[in-house]
């Protein structure tokens, strides 16, 4: 299974997203802020790339749960 570990203030995650896409992964495990892992669903909406996600407490915070949900 592919394995990215990203800074903390990343903002663009389009080359792993094809990397991923490429490999045809069709889960992750987030273990991003909040507004980082929206910016990774809005990047893969962005290139059609339909991945599910999981992960920690990024989904217990109801504003990004709310926005992901428009973006899954």
């Amino acid at each position: 299974m592919p394995r990215e570990v990203v800074p903390t203030d990343i903002t663009d995650f389009k080359s792993i997203l094809v990397k991923f896409k490429a490999k045809k992964v069709k889960k992750v495990i987030l273990f991003l802020f909040p507004e980082q892992a929206l910016t990774f669903l809005r990047q893969a909406k962005s290139l059609s790339y339909e991945i599910s996600v999981t992960g920690g407490d990024v989904f217990a915070d109801e504003t990004f749960f709310t926005e992901a949900k428009k973006l899954t």
